[in-house]
């Protein structure tokens, strides 16, 4: 959240005159040691972290990222009972309502992974057509020309097609698929996918698409790539929108590579994200807490504690938090209710017979 404290370690942190989060300077700073600094972000500044010198300005290779705090809003109804009464207490986040969220993140840097390869290549040596992991630096020619030496965006590992490595010029085809695993874009109100390419033609003969589907089965192409895309030392950063398949309980995306013995088709750092509904959880305390006739799990944070029903018998003040489940943001909210004495019933201390 806004007001949570960073702590950055480098070195040469000496003659410190700024830190800035996204280009934003932050709200405040303490140079602890030349290799310490704690920070606390300015309001929603996300981006790289940079520290003023000095000697220059150093910038962190990653992007830092600032959760905004939710603003909360709480009310009783009524504002004031008799005591014995009830009143009913409601909570409501305002912004934000929902949150960039990342479905499906894979760099393919692993041994393994759980992404799928399908290779119905035919002619030639199918095998060597499959989706194989590469990693930075791999190096494939093919005689007559120069050497393809890849490196992803990231200079790490990546999957690769190569129909040229599968010969038979004739007569050989490529059919090859590398399928995502399985996800759930129920709740996001926006989605789309990103991923890095590298993918050589040489005839226009070979077809690159990105297709999608809610079942496994019936597939949609969302773009077809006949030319080249990206380069061995400079893979493309690629978008493709998939707002069509949000709230899709069952969805996949695959990379199918056709081609007539071509050239390659590489992939990398492949994400999944957008726009989702943030679930908040919502909490209750109240002063004088013994008096409060709050009901059982109210002070435990729940989505369904948005509302709830107390019995306080004396002027209470109950304090709403709602948290964010995704990052831990949270806020609170005051709520007061009167509560009016009962008038105190007539009593007869003597009665006179005339």
């Amino acid at each position: 959240s806004n007001s949570t404290s960073v702590v950055i370690t480098g070195t040469n942190f000496t003659g410190v005159s700024g830190v800035r989060f996204g280009g934003t300077n932050a709200a405040s700073y303490v140079v602890n040691s030349s290799t310490q600094i704690t920070a606390v972000p300015a309001a929603s500044t996300t981006g790289t972290i940079s520290v003023v010198t000095s000697g220059g300005t150093a910038t962190s290779g990653s992007s830092f990222t600032v959760n905004a705090t939710p603003t909360v809003s709480g009310s009783a109804s009524p504002t004031t009972i008799c005591s014995g009464g009830n009143v009913t207490l409601n909570a409501s986040v305002t912004s934000p309502t929902t949150q960039n969220t990342v479905l499906l993140s894979e760099g393919f840097n692993g041994a393994t992974n759980s992404w799928t390869t399908f290779n119905n290549s035919s002619g030639g040596t199918p095998a060597n057509a499959a989706w194989t992991l590469r990693p930075d630096g791999y190096s494939y020619t093919f005689p007559g020309y120069p050497a393809n030496v890849f490196r992803s965006n990231d200079n790490s590992q990546f999957y690769l097609s190569n129909s040229a490595a599968q010969g038979n010029y004739n007569y050989a085809k490529t059919a090859t698929i590398l399928q995502s695993p399985v996800m759930n874009s129920v709740g996001y109100s926006s989605l789309s996918l990103e991923f890095y390419q590298y993918n050589l033609d040489f005839d226009n003969s070979d077809f690159a698409r990105v297709e999608v589907s809610t079942n496994g089965t019936s597939w949609t192409t969302l773009s077809t790539t006949t030319t080249t895309q990206g380069a061995q030392n400079n893979f493309l950063r690629t978008t493709v929108n998939l707002d069509s398949y949000i709230n899709q309980a069952t969805l996949y995306i695959r990379f199918k590579y056709d081609a007539q013995h071509d050239w390659f088709w590489a992939i990398d750092n492949v994400t999944v994200s957008g726009n989702k509904t943030i679930n908040y959880t919502y909490s209750w305390t109240a002063s004088p807490s013994g008096t409060a006739g709050l009901p059982s799990g109210a002070g435990t944070a729940s989505t369904t504690n948005n509302s709830i029903v107390a019995n306080p018998t004396v002027t209470t003040a109950y304090t709403v938090t709602a948290t964010n489940p995704n990052t831990g943001c949270l806020n609170t909210s005051i709520i007061n209710v009167t509560v009016n004495p009962l008038p105190s019933a007539p009593s007869v201390t003597k009665v006179d017979a005339s």
